[in-house]
């Protein structure tokens, strides 16, 4: 009877710990946090009403994100991104075509709630969908105006605010790639407080992109 009461107590030992290792198994996966990198490219731009005719800007983003598991499905991803942004706009100054290029170069700082959405038979791709808000500090402003024989490039970082809120939405895929964590995106990004500070009667003219970016996980 003894061996039997023993064996028994070793037994139910052994379930607990199991029982409690995959638990912990399963908070570590439902709850997990990771770091990565993130490359891409912005197609950026400028409206409001007074942001008249432009054209796009292609520029480079790069930089880093943490990804903070607190739940099954959602997580919490605050990036830290290198980000290129502005528009080019055509005029016509007295029988001459001149072409103005706004360069504006941020530090984005993003803080996503993302929804990973499950697929079923077991797939190893990883379907998303993300939005938050975004505070962007100005690194540099310049203006390029060339035609009619100039090219002539001025700073305009004190006629810039130093700072631009604004809202991101996307959606990603993520999948295993190489023994690391790989995934794409695409989002859409709106600024949501005017550029100008040059005058009193502040010009409408916000920042606006859409980009493309590339991450993996370390």
């Amino acid at each position: 009877m003894k061996r039997v009461t023993i064996a028994s107590l070793v037994a139910v030992a052994g379930l607990g710990l199991a029982s409690n290792a995959s638990a912990q198994a399963m908070m570590s996966e439902s709850k997990p946090m990771a770091f990565g990198a993130k490359v891409g490219v912005n197609f950026a731009n400028l409206n409001g009403s007074d942001a008249g005719s432009t054209s796009s800007r292609t520029g480079l983003v790069i930089g880093a994100y943490a990804n903070i598991g607190v739940a099954d499905i959602i997580s919490i991803q605050p990036e830290v991104l290198y980000s290129m942004k502005g528009a080019s706009q055509s005029l016509s100054v007295g029988g001459s075509t001149y072409t103005a290029t706004v360069k504006l170069n941020y530090l984005d700082i993003p803080v996503l709630l993302k929804v990973n959405v499950p697929l079923s038979g077991g797939s190893s791709i990883r379907p998303s969908l993300f939005a938050g808000p975004s505070l962007g500090i100005l690194l540099s402003s310049k203006t390029k105006v060339e035609g009619g024989g100039v090219s002539q490039e001025s700073d305009t970082k004190s006629d810039t605010k130093s700072t631009d809120f604004g809202i991101v939405v996307g959606a990603g895929l993520g999948f295993g790639f190489a023994g690391h964590e790989a995934g794409i995106d695409a989002r859409y990004q709106q600024g949501l407080t005017s550029l100008d500070k040059s005058t009193s009667s502040k010009a409408d003219v916000k920042n606006t992109l859409f980009g493309i970016n590339l991450s993996v996980g370390f």
